[in-house]
């Protein structure tokens, strides 16, 4: 996943971005897949820590289909120790510097 999100918003593979994008957006027009790349741009995050604040949202939501979920302590399955150990490890920012990222 960190080196998919290098490769997506990389300037040097930006023409294979926007040829993915064109075929998951299901869009011909360069222009349109483009923009799709520089949103995505935006949004992606270098490291990927698990985000936790909306969680509850979606456990509510998800409780409305199967109660049970309702009882699920977020904080039980939310673990972050891969990517901590990726990042301490400098294996993200290598990743990102393999693709022109300072």
């Amino acid at each position: 996943m960190i080196e998919a999100a290098a490769f997506a918003i990389s300037a040097r593979c930006e023409v294979a971005s926007v040829a993915a994008a064109k075929i998951a957006l299901g869009v011909s027009d360069d222009v349109a897949a483009r923009k799709g790349v520089h949103e995505l741009t935006g949004t992606l995050a270098r490291k990927p820590y698990p985000s936790t604040p909306r969680l509850p949202d979606m456990q509510r939501t998800m409780a409305r289909v199967k109660r049970t979920v309702e009882f699920v302590c977020i904080k039980d399955i939310v673990d972050d120790r891969l990517v901590r150990e990726l990042d301490t490890e400098g294996f993200i920012a290598r990743t990102f510097a393999a693709y022109g990222f300072a």
